[in-house]
C-alpha cells in the first residue's frame, strides 16, 4: 500500500507516466472489488452449503487440528470478505487508497461532459466502495470516513481548509493513541 502511494505520487509529476500508470491502477481496483464481491455473494454461500452437506470435504485442504479447523470454519460463517489477500482488513486498507482514485476518475471526466467514461467510473467508484464495506475492516472505514471530512474541509474552505483538515487529523490521532 505504501509503495502504490509512492508511485501514484511520483505519477502525479509527470504527466505522460500518470496517463499510462493510472488507468492499470484503476482496472487493478476493479478486478480486485468485482472479486471481492463475487466471493461474498457466489463463493461463500456455495461453500457454506458444500461444508454444511459434507463436512469431510475440508479435511483434504486444511490440516486437521482443531485449531486450523476452528479458524478455517471461522473464515468460512463470517460474512467478511478478503478478496486476493489473506486478511480483510487488507483488503479493506488497498480499498481505501483506491476508491479516491477511481472517485477522482469520475468526477473529473463527468466535469468534461465524458459521459460515456464518467458512467462506469462512477459505478467502479460505488463497488469499491461496496467491497470496501463488505470487508468489516473498522480501520479502514475510519480512515475512509477522516480522509472524506478532510478533503471536505479543504474543498470547502480552501488553502486554509487544507491546513485546518490537516491540524485536525493530527488532533484526531493523537487524541485516538492510546497513551
Amino acid at each position: 500500500a505504501i509503495a502504490l502511494f509512492f508511485l501514484l505520487h511520483q505519477a502525479g509529476r509527470e504527466d505522460e507516466l500518470r496517463r499510462a500508470f493510472l488507468p492499470g491502477v484503476m482496472a487493478a481496483a476493479v478486478l480486485i472489488a468485482i472479486a471481492g464481491v463475487y466471493q461474498y455473494h457466489v463463493d461463500l454461500p456455495q461453500l457454506q452449503d458444500l461444508v454444511r452437506n459434507d463436512p469431510a470435504v475440508i479435511y483434504p485442504h486444511v490440516p486437521e487440528t482443531s485449531d486450523n479447523i476452528a479458524s478455517f470454519m471461522a473464515r468460512l460463517n463470517s460474512t467478511r470478505i478478503w478478496g486476493p489477500y489473506i486478511n480483510p482488513n487488507t483488503l479493506g486498507g488497498y480499498l481505501v487508497l483506491v476508491s479516491p482514485i477511481l472517485a477522482a476518475a469520475a468526477w473529473a471526466l463527468a466535469r468534461r461532459r465524458k459521459w460515456i467514461f464518467a458512467g462506469p467510473a462512477a459505478v467502479a467508484t460505488l463497488l469499491a466502495l461496496y467491497a470496501l464495506f463488505r470487508t468489516g475492516s473498522k480501520g479502514s472505514m475510519m480512515a475512509l470516513a477522516a480522509g472524506t471530512a478532510f478533503f471536505a474541509v479543504a474543498a470547502v474552505l480552501g488553502k486554509r481548509g487544507l491546513a485546518l483538515g490537516t491540524a485536525g487529523l493530527v488532533l484526531a490521532a493523537l487524541l485516538a493513541y492510546p497513551a
